[in-house]
């Protein structure tokens, strides 16, 4: 199968990327391309550092500071990594 093949099956079976990738694309993506990542390092008064507790599925358990992955058109995922955060006591 040549690019232009590929490209065309991509289309025809991604038809709206915005609601979500094909986990084995989207794996495939992130070894070619740069992604774009945020964290929030927040810390109190008294220069305590916030930290969640995530269960990764490559990395496992663990303690992390807020942020993740940014991806296209995804207006709302720092807004929803502020409010888990914000849920949590320190």
């Amino acid at each position: 199968m040549n690019i232009s093949k590929a490209i065309s099956f991509l289309d025809y079976n991604v038809p709206n990327p915005t609601e979500g990738l094909p986990e084995e694309l989207f794996l495939y993506i992130t070894i070619i391309t740069p992604l774009i990542n945020v964290d929030l390092l927040i810390k109190d008064e008294n220069g305590r550092t916030l930290l969640s507790l995530r269960d990764e599925r490559y990395t496992g358990i663990g303690w992390h500071v807020p942020g993740g992955h940014e991806r296209k058109n995804n207006k709302n995922r720092g807004n929803k990594q502020y409010e888990n955060c914000t849920d949590n006591r320190w």
